[in-house]
């Protein structure tokens, strides 16, 4: 019996449908371990495997027999496998109107997969690959537009996890008006251009945003609270783009919806945009070899802005955020710094040092007008209460 234990981490191999070999498990594997006094007929070494697939980690305590070793493979499987998508682009007066990306196919290999796992189990290997077949789609994005929107180049994140259900709907709001925004190379984004009107006829409910208070800054509640989730989510998309940022200005406040900005980095202030329509925007320019197009959306509770465009060879290296000079007020400072390497080219360093106040609870009551009634609903339609 195998007394050691190991870590297995499973990465992923790529395998050429043409080139797959289809294998597949019988007795006489366990049968000639069973004779070497490897281990029992029945037995599987106990180990604790963790399987890294992409942003995807899954755990498996094997031991007993292959059953559980199957079971947690067809678990792994249905997050892995899917079908092949077709790209669409529709554009209509200098925006899309409707999109999807074009999306490999994929399938995990359960026999190549399970053996591999074995083999590295009886040789005391600490890793495995993990066969994935790759389809491509017939259908590109780059063959639907002459733009140079072709793939996805950055991506900009962020978590509003405990906010009210009004700050929720102006996040929805504010977000949608930048679905489909399509910004031409070496043209300066504007965040208050597409903005719009931020009142409760463009579907905007009151809830608290930063304003200067008697001379001090402090929260208020106004139509649109909460559109600094959107704009910081647009920033950070273009922040690890490496595109020249032109226009930003942090909270006045460290707010806990910026702490997150990915699972890869530290909970940490220090990425975040405030805007506020006609005294602060958000501004960056597009250097990129193409168009880039904004795409929106929302899941459970986070925010993603994904820009499609064409990649170059640039190299974005940032460090940080990295928060310091703590204070129990709340007053912190954080510093981050991002470094943009073209080829022939100098690198373009730019650092942010934010600052951040104690916090002042100064909130005052405002009166607003009510949203209008929604029109009485005839016989044979319903009238669905907002999204909220």
């Amino acid at each position: 019996m195998l007394k050691k234990t190991i870590l297995l981490l499973a990465s992923v191999a790529v395998l050429e449908i043409a080139s797959l070999a289809v294998f597949s498990l019988s007795m006489k594997v366990w049968q000639v371990q069973y004779a070497a006094g490897k281990f029992g007929q029945n037995d599987l070494p106990s180990r604790t495997l963790t399987v890294n697939y992409l942003d995807k980690k899954m755990e498996l305590t094997a031991g007993g027999n292959l059953r559980s070793l199957g079971q947690f493979l067809t678990a792994l499987a249905a997050e892995i496998d899917r079908p092949y998508q077709d790209a669409a682009l529709t554009i209509q007066t200098d925006r899309a109107t409707d999109f999807r990306p074009s999306l490999d196919g994929q399938v995990l290999d359960l026999a190549l997969a399970q053996k591999l796992i074995i083999d590295a189990l009886v040789s005391e290997e600490s890793e495995a690959a993990l066969p994935v077949v790759l389809t491509k789609p017939q259908i590109a994005l780059g063959n639907l537009n002459n733009l140079g929107i072709r793939e996805l180049i950055a991506s900009g994140k962020s978590d509003f996890t405990g906010s009210s259900a009004a700050r929720i709907t102006n996040i929805r709001a504010g977000s949608s008006q930048y679905n489909g925004v399509i910004i031409q190379q070496g043209e300066e984004f504007s965040f208050n251009k597409y903005l719009g009107p931020v009142d409760a006829e463009h579907g905007f409910l009151p809830e608290l945003v930063i304003k200067t208070i008697n001379g001090q800054p402090g929260s208020v509640p106004e139509f649109g609270g909460g559109l600094c989730q959107v704009s910081t989510t647009a920033f950070r998309a273009a922040f690890f783009a490496g595109l020249p940022i032109t226009a930003r200005r942090n909270h006045s406040f460290a707010v806990r919806y910026y702490e997150w900005i990915d699972d890869d980095l530290p909970r940490a202030v220090g990425l975040d945009a405030t805007i506020y329509s006609g005294v602060q925007d958000m501004k960056f320019i597009n250097d990129t070899p193409g168009a880039i197009l904004i795409w929106t959306r929302m899941e459970g509770k986070r925010l993603y802005f994904d820009f499609y465009g064409t990649k170059d060879d640039r190299e974005v290296l940032v460090d940080g955020p990295h928060p310091y000079d703590r204070r129990a007020s709340g007053a912190v400072k954080s510093k981050v710094t991002r470094i943009v390497k073209k080829p022939g080219e100098n690198p373009v360093e730019l650092t942010y040092d934010s600052k951040y106040i104690p916090p002042v609870q100064a909130v005052t009551t405002v009166e607003y007008p009510k949203p209008p009634a929604p029109p009485p609903a005839e016989d044979n339609q319903t009238i669905n209460p907002p999204n909220t």
